[in-house]
């Protein structure tokens, strides 16, 4: 996302379509890797205690990563397999952010556990106002919308990860 984000400010309007094709193209690859990096991660998770609260979470969080892997190989097909792999995706993201949650305030960690329900809170209300500019009227406003948007992602995913490390770090101890 921070490269798609980089590549697009840099690339110059002049190039015209070939910036933007690049873009998808690192966006198309990156995700690959994040969405085989995401999964091998969640099966990891697997082995959390059952009596923290927190396996049924990550059992459906890996059901909804491989749903939406699926749905992304079936993506050949347009129409609602896109919609369904981004829903599939989302859950999924907010089922792992609730197991880090349940699983940090299980071992005692209950300050990431607040960063989590931040990062729960945050990252949804991003993508709500950020598709929601696109109805806004004035195109400079839907920009500095658009943009503003992006960056609170941008916040709130280095959060997410932040998040991931520390509470692996503090399960380490």
């Amino acid at each position: 996302m921070v490269a798609v984000f980089v590549v697009m400010m840099i690339a110059p309007v002049s190039r015209g379509p070939s910036g933007v094709a690049g873009a998808v193209m690192l966006l198309g690859v990156g995700s690959i890797v994040a969405g085989i990096a995401m999964l091998i991660g969640e099966v990891m998770c697997l082995a959390a205690p059952a009596d923290s609260g927190a396996k049924g979470l990550i059992i459906a969080t890996v059901c909804c990563s491989a749903i939406k892997i699926c749905l992304s190989i079936a993506n050949n097909v347009p129409g609602p397999n896109v919609a369904m792999a981004a829903v599939g995706g989302l859950t999924g993201l907010g089922r792992v952010v609730l197991f880090l949650r349940a699983i940090a305030s299980y071992a005692g960690f209950h300050e990431r556990g607040d960063r989590a329900k931040i990062i729960l809170i945050g990252m949804p209300i991003s993508m709500i106002l950020m598709a929601g500019g696109f109805f806004v009227p004035p195109a400079l406003l839907m920009g500095i919308l658009g943009f503003v948007c992006m960056v609170a992602m941008l916040v709130f995913s280095v959060m997410y990860v932040f998040l991931l490390f520390g509470v692996g770090g503090d399960l380490r101890r």
